[in-house]
C-alpha cells in the first residue's frame, strides 16, 4: 500500500489495547452487551445510503440503534479476522477530487463536489465511529475549526456509517462541522485510500493482537463496548484529509500513516489562504 505523510502527530488518549482506559462519562446506553444472531439479522444497515434517502433520525428508536450497532460490530469482527485486504492507490495534489454521492444530515443524497463548488474545502475521511483517534481528531478539530473558517475553508467530515449512527456521534461529541454519511466507504475508495498494513494499525499493540485471533478480537470489542464506544465497521481503513479547490483539483493530500498521525493544521490553513 502506498502511504505518504506530511507530519506525524502523537496519541493523547493512550493505548487502546490495555483495557485500562477510563470509561466514557456518557456511554452509549443503546449498545447491547450481547450478539444474538436474530437481532443482527434484523438490522437495517444501509437504509440511509445514497440509493435510499430520506431517513428521519428523530424517528429512530433505541432498538433501531441497537440493531445498527450490532451489525456494525459484526462487520468489524469479520474484517478483523480477514485482516487487511484493500490495496490503496491514493490521489495526489493536482488530481481531480471524486464527486461521489454521499448522504447529508437531512438524509438526502448529495454530491461531495457540492462542498467545494463555491469555496475551497477540507474533506476529512473518518476511519470509523469507534476509533479513539477519531475522538482525539474531533477535539483537535474543535480547537482548529475557527482557523479553518478564517482561512476560507469549508470543512466537512465523511463518516463511514449509517445516518442514525452519524447523527448520534455528532451530537454526543459536539462535532462542529457537517458530517456526511457514507456507510460503504465509497468516498475513501474513490480518493484511493486502502487498508493499513498490520504494523500501521497495530504498532502499539501487544504481539498477540497481530495474530488476529477471534478471542482477542472479542476481548477488544468487549473492552471498547464497556467504554461506550464499540468497535464498528472496517478496522483497517486508512484515514485521509484533502484540501480541494473550487475547480475540483486536490491542493493538499494528507494520508495518515497510522491512527494518531494527525496533520498540522497550518498546512491546511495556508492552503486555504492561498486558494482564497
Amino acid at each position: 500500500m502506498v502511504s505518504t505523510y506530511i507530519e506525524s502527530g502523537s496519541a493523547v488518549l493512550g493505548h487502546a489495547w490495555s483495557g485500562t482506559g477510563k470509561a466514557d462519562s456518557n456511554p452509549l446506553d443503546v449498545v447491547p452487551a450481547c450478539h444474538e444472531a436474530n437481532v443482527v439479522d434484523r438490522c437495517r444497515y444501509g437504509r440511509t445510503s445514497a440509493d435510499n434517502v430520506g431517513a428521519m433520525t428523530d424517528k429512530t428508536t433505541d432498538g433501531d440503534l441497537q440493531a445498527l450497532y450490532l451489525s456494525a460490530e459484526q462487520r468489524w469482527m469479520q474484517g478483523w479476522l480477514a485482516g487487511p485486504t484493500i490495496e490503496g492507490n491514493p490521489l495526489h495534489r493536482g488530481d481531480l477530487a471524486p464527486a461521489v454521492d454521499v448522504v447529508d444530515e437531512r438524509g438526502v443524497s448529495a454530491s461531495l463536489a457540492s462542498v467545494w463548488e463555491s469555496q475551497p474545502a477540507l474533506v476529512l475521511l473518518w476511519r470509523h465511529l469507534g476509533c479513539g483517534c477519531g475522538l482525539e481528531r474531533g477535539e483537535r478539530l474543535k480547537e482548529e475549526h475557527q482557523a479553518y473558517v478564517d482561512s476560507g475553508l469549508n470543512v466537512v467530515i465523511v463518516a463511514p456509517a449509517d445516518l442514525e449512527r452519524v447523527a448520534r456521534y455528532k451530537e454526543r461529541y459536539e462535532i462542529p462541522v457537517t458530517m456526511y454519511s457514507d456507510p460503504g466507504y465509497s468516498a475513501h475508495k474513490a480518493f484511493g485510500l486502502g487498508h493499513w498494513a498490520l504494523e500501521q494499525a497495530l504498532y502499539d499493540a501487544p504481539d498477540e493482537y497481530c495474530e488476529l485471533g477471534e478471542e482477542t478480537g472479542r476481548r477488544f470489542q468487549e473492552d471498547r463496548r464497556s467504554q461506550g464506544r464499540p468497535l464498528v465497521d472496517d478496522p483497517w481503513m486508512q484515514s485521509g484529509e484533502f484540501v480541494v479547490a473550487p475547480d475540483g483539483r486536490i491542493r493538499v493530500a494528507y494520508l495518515y500513516n497510522y491512527c494518531a498521525d494527525y496533520p498540522d493544521s497550518r498546512v491546511f490553513t495556508t492552503a486555504g489562504r492561498l486558494l482564497g
